[in-house]
């Protein structure tokens, strides 16, 4: 017994790479398939109120703005860019989608994400194994490990996270590409690049950082003129086209005014540190920056000291919008990204015998750890998204028949409706998109009504004389204010089996 224990191990030992290579890419394809399965999930929500994304696409494809009069009935509030709203408003229309089929425009959505995130990995493994000149194994471990990352944290499962991320590595691609050379189309297409990163998400602005910080330590002042002059013309022409053509002047009250949201390091706390820091999700993060200060402090290695450069840069300024209230562990996304870019640039170039020796040592001791993280992030897609398809379908049927039961109540009418059945969680703001208030609720309660970013007169008068008709409770849910205005005169219409319906009747009735 003793000597078979002993020639399995010495046969692991002696493979641990190639084990630890194929876990990978069997885990890789893995995740690919339940991401597959989970575009065609009847789950209202996948991670970061997702559902918020596809109220703008359904509103497009009504022929509504994606942006209307925040201060206006519905009251709709979209603090997002809009590209991937209006990308995946182009794919349902080819694919004839309406308004209406509400799910149909989730798995819209949702297959732009994968694409977006597919996108993603095929230029993170170009950068590596192209440009970088990294071993195919450690390519495809890395590319394997960032995309189960990213999809466990599921910020790019269905928002416009996955069009930011694509976006900023296609630009660290063609900047890596591209680097020495003059020309003047090169900065002039990572000035086009860097307006789409950010017309994705507003937090590709840390494009306008990093890139001219690139250009400093190269000393190529050119590419950085150049780069920062069309970069402020596309921004310019692109912001002024949404906010004067696409919209009715309200596009910067929705993507600026409404992120004026509070600092709040208890969030900070709570919803980011709290979750990450117990996890092995901070080890590819620390591990990168320890060696990004070393790449700086010795000046050994060109590449490398200029991508530590913009990791720093990176993780510093995710870290400093984690202080907002909202913010997300996703906004550690591309600070794993070049993580695993300086971690496996660093092995190949400045790692030496021993240090390669010590990790290969090490090896067979973390793979079972690393086989506990992959056995965890596959079984959290499965059990949240996968696992209970029956219940999920069965809510969304009752969803839709009670979005049906208040479309046929109001009519014609002017009125409209409010959820306050944990609406971040289903799907009723976008079953009745028309006739749902404050369909952003999450935003309203937390940020924009109380730090008086917009007028909501209208909305509070509308609780007390009837123009909002009906308010949707969670079964047994005793609710009896609203943004402290008394709703008990909301009597109880009908009951469905996890929802209640709640219509106005006089005050003085």
């Amino acid at each position: 017994m003793k000597s078979l224990v002993s020639k399995v191990f010495t046969g692991y030992h002696n493979n641990i790479s190639k084990i630890i290579y194929y876990t990978c890419a069997i885990t890789l394809g893995i995740i690919f398939i339940e991401r597959l399965f989970i575009i065609f999930s009847y789950e209202a929500h996948t991670a970061g109120i997702d559902n918020n994304f596809n109220y703008p696409i359904i509103r497009a494809l009504a022929g509504f703005s994606m942006y209307p009069d925040p201060e206006d009935y519905p009251y709709a509030v979209n603090p997002y860019a809009p590209l991937f709203f209006i990308v995946c408003k182009w794919a349902a229309s080819l694919l004839g989608i309406n308004a209406t089929n509400t799910i149909a425009v989730y798995w819209v959505s949702r297959s732009v994400c994968l694409l977006a995130d597919i996108g993603t990995c095929i230029f993170f493994f170009r950068i590596l194994r192209k440009l970088l000149k990294i071993d195919t194994a450690v390519s495809l471990i890395s590319i394997s490990l960032l995309f189960c990352i990213v999809s466990f944290l599921g910020y790019t499962l269905n928002r416009s996270d996955s069009f930011f991320l694509f976006f900023y590595c296609s630009s660290l691609f063609v900047l890596l590409r591209f680097s020495g050379y003059k020309t003047i189309w090169f900065p002039i297409l990572l000035a086009v690049l860097t307006t789409l990163c950010i017309f994705s998400k507003q937090n590709g602005i840390i494009l306008l950082g990093l890139i001219p910080s690139w250009f400093i330590l190269e000393k190529n002042y050119r590419s950085l003129i150049i780069f920062l002059l069309f970069s402020t013309i596309f921004f310019t022409a692109t912001f002024l086209y949404f906010q004067y053509i696409f919209t009715d002047q309200f596009f910067s009250k929705h993507i600026i005014d409404a992120l004026n949201n509070k600092i709040d390091p208890r969030w900070f706390y709570v919803y980011i540190f709290k979750l990450i820091a117990p996890t092995y999700l901070t080890l590819p993060i620390a591990v990168s920056l320890v060696i990004s200060v070393k790449s700086i402090a010795e000046n050994n290695h060109p590449v490398l000291k200029k991508l530590g450069a913009l990791c720093l840069l990176q993780f510093l300024f995710s870290t400093a919008l984690s202080f907002k209230w909202g913010s997300s562990q996703g906004y550690y996304n591309e600070s794993f990204l070049l993580g695993f870019i300086v971690m496996a640039l660093f092995f190949r170039c400045r790692a030496s015998q021993t240090q390669k020796s010590i990790i290969r040592g090490i090896l067979p001791y973390f793979y079972p750890a690393l086989c506990i993280f992959i056995i965890h992030m596959v079984a959290q897609l499965y059990f949240f998204f996968l696992n209970g398809k029956t219940e999920a379908k069965a809510k969304y049927d009752e969803q839709e028949q009670i979005s049906q039961y208040i479309q046929r109540e109001i009519g014609e009418e002017n009125r409209y409706i409010i959820d306050l059945s944990n609406a971040d969680f289903n799907f009723f703001k976008n079953m009745l998109f028309k006739e749902c208030a404050a369909p952003n609720i999450d935003a309203v309660s937390c940020c924009t009504l109380p730090d008086n970013i917009f007028n909501y007169s209208g909305l509070l008068d509308g609780l007390q004389n009837g123009k909002i008709m009906f308010i949707i409770k969670e079964k047994g849910a005793i609710i009896n204010a609203v943004w402290n205005i008394n709703i008990q005169h909301y009597t109880p219409d009908t009951t469905f089996t996890r929802y209640s319906i709640y219509k106005y009747a006089h005050p003085g009735f």
